[in-house]
Parts: structure tokens; sequence; C-alpha cells
């Protein structure tokens, strides 16, 4: 299974459609990845401020945490290879009920889960409109 950074990397098409679609929903790209850190509180002398940034760097063009849409925030945390959350805990489960149609439970986003909810928000985005 390729991650969605390698495939970013892989096919610029897909990383300039997510771009414009981030765009039309209204996000903020403006942003850079010391001020979303910063923004959540997120410790500058850490090594999980140097860790996330490490991770939102790879991403390059594709800021899909800054998009305004919960469905791509949601798929693109879901399939991240890395164990990091790149969202806050609250908006992940919230953006995830929006992508998979239901509520979602803390549990679920626990390392033991997290394939199970992979393979769903993978069928989730290849399904939506």
């Amino acid at each position: 299974m390729v991650s969605a950074v390698e495939a970013n990397q892989a096919d610029p098409g897909r990383r300039n459609n997510l771009y414009m679609l981030i765009m039309e929903r209204g996000g903020n790209l403006n942003m850079d990845n010391e001020n979303y850190l910063k923004q959540r509180k997120v410790p500058l002398e850490t090594t999980t401020y140097h860790e996330l940034l490490q991770v939102l760097d790879a991403y390059g063009t594709n800021r899909w945490w800054l998009s305004a849409n919960p469905s791509i925030r949601a798929y693109y945390q879901a399939v991240d290879p890395g164990s990091s959350l790149v969202l806050p805990y609250r908006q992940y489960i919230d953006d995830l009920g929006v992508l998979l149609g239901r509520e979602v439970q803390l549990y679920e986003i626990r390392t033991s889960n997290r394939m199970i909810l992979r393979q769903e928000a993978e069928q989730a985005w290849s399904v939506r409109p």
C-alpha cells in the first residue's frame, strides 16, 4: 500500500487537484507549518514539535491539515503511515464522523484499531461524491 505522502510525491497532478479542492472549500494554505504547530500550542523545544514538523514538511504542498473540508482532513490523517496525530484528537474524531457517516469513538483511533479505521476511511473516500 502506498502512503499518502508517497502518492503525492509520485503524482503532482493529484497534489494540485487537492490544492484546488482545499482552496475551493475555504482552506487556509497561507499558514506555514511552524505557525500551525504554534496554533496547536505544541511547545517549540520538544521532541513532539520536531517530529510533527518533519511529518508536515514531508507532505510538501499537500497541506491537508489546513483544509476547511473535514473529509479531506480525516482521510489524510487516517492513511498517514506515521503514528503522530497531525490533527487534535477531538477534531480528528469529529472529521472522521463526517467522512464515515457515523459516530466515531476515541478507542477507534488507537494504534491497535488503526488499520481497520484506515480501511474504512479509504472505502469512504473512494465512494464520496
